[in-house]
């Protein structure tokens, strides 16, 4: 299973059964994927599901692996997320959220994906086999 976070809707994760490498067509959109770094590199970083003091997932925050200019500066131009450090974006699901720093590092170092459209959005992908979707 896989969490998709678009731009235009990212208090609306979607969840996929299957990874998208390559492109991925949202709502009618083709999102291409933006290889990391000049080598063509696809890994991003680690990344963490932040989580409400309840269990609930709320958010992630990546940890780009070797900064990943292109990809950063994709979410940056798709304003996706917040940067909370040089190298950390967080990305949350609902802003009237308080995160429980103790039970929100997982550091999954599984798929990502970053995904830019035409129109300048940006998308997220993660491997998100180990979280529960809910109802």
């Amino acid at each position: 299973m896989y969490l998709l976070v678009e731009s235009s809707k990212p208090t609306s994760p979607t969840f996929l059964e299957s990874d998208h490498p390559g492109q991925i067509t949202i709502h009618g959109v083709v999102f291409t994927e933006v290889p990391t770094n000049a080598d063509g590199c696809l890994f991003l970083g680690f990344f963490d599901w932040l989580r409400s003091s309840d269990g609930e997932v709320v958010g992630v925050d990546l940890t780009f692996h070797d900064n990943r200019e292109n990809a950063q500066s994709t979410l940056s131009n798709g304003n996706l997320g917040n940067r909370i450090a040089p190298d950390v974006v967080r990305v949350l699901f609902r802003s009237d959220v308080d995160i429980d720093p103790t039970i929100s590092a997982d550091q999954e170092f599984s798929v990502s994906r970053c995904y830019s459209a035409p129109d300048g959005r940006a998308a997220l992908l993660f491997d998100a086999s180990e979280v529960n979707p809910g109802p």
